[in-house]
């Protein structure tokens, strides 16, 4: 999950934007057994780590499977292909209880309205 506005840690989210990150993440947990076939998620985020590249608050939500033998770093470092993230993003919208892609003028499921809505699936690097 990352959030529009520019932010590069979860301590400096203003309060109302904190909740709807953490609203988000839960959705993405919520609809991963069903959208991935995950037994449960794992979630994380860095704050100004010294080898994190991406300088903007983001959380991780990792779907588990059993024996999946999760390595935090991951040694191979391959990036999954966009397509690949993309279709897992649609799934993960179009499962119950998933989350709500952002658009822009169009208030959240928490009220908020404008840059600081959180695009959950949309913005894939």
């Amino acid at each position: 999950m990352v959030p529009v506005a520019h932010v590069t840690a979860l301590h400096t989210l203003r309060r109302g934007l904190r909740s709807e990150v953490f609203e988000v993440v839960a959705q993405v947990t919520e609809a991963s057994p069903r959208a991935l076939g995950a037994a449960g998620t794992t979630v994380f985020s860095n704050q100004d780590a010294p080898d994190q590249p991406l300088r903007h608050l983001h959380v991780h939500v990792v779907p588990r499977h059993p024996g999946d033998d999760l390595t935090i770093p991951n040694p191979v470092r391959e990036p999954v292909p966009r397509e690949l993230r993309a279709e897992l993003a649609a799934r993960l919208r179009r499962a119950p209880g998933g989350p709500v892609p952002y658009r822009p003028g169009r208030a959240s499921r928490t009220g908020h309205q404008g840059p600081q809505n959180l695009d959950a699936t949309d913005r894939l690097p």
